[in-house]
């Protein structure tokens, strides 16, 4: 579980440190997301069931269903890493977009600056 906050940590941590538009932000947001649906389409099933074999077992819980309720927790937490990015990531492309880097450049422009609200003086 640490291995993989990092890991989702550690990505969170490039994307903000790029000069990436708010819209491409979205688009990783987007995939963030897609991925925790996959995940929890895998894990779903599972964690219900242990739910369910948690719940006949009331308040008789013992040590011996110690670690079905340890996987069920671990597996929400599993979920709960990529709610994490994908608000972390929907935050820092509303940031961007407060910064005037909403959408890719026009051509000519250089990536990762954004236009000055101040007109060019040449000569």
């Amino acid at each position: 579980m640490k291995e993989q906050a990092d890991n989702l940590d550690q990505i969170y941590t490039e994307i903000a440190q790029s000069d990436a538009y708010a819209e491409h932000v979205i688009r990783l947001a987007q995939i963030v997301l897609e991925k925790r649906y996959s995940a929890a389409e895998r894990l779903m099933p599972g964690i219900e069931e242990l739910r369910q074999k948690l719940a006949v077992r009331g308040e008789r819980l013992g040590p011996e269903m110690q670690p079905f309720q340890e996987s069920v927790d671990t597996a929400v937490d599993w979920l709960a890493l990529y709610d994490s990015l994908y608000r972390r990531l929907l935050k820092l492309a509303a940031a961007r977009q407060r910064r005037g880097w909403g959408f890719a450049c026009p051509a000519g422009r250089r990536r990762g600056r954004p236009r000055s609200a101040e007109p060019r003086v040449y000569g």
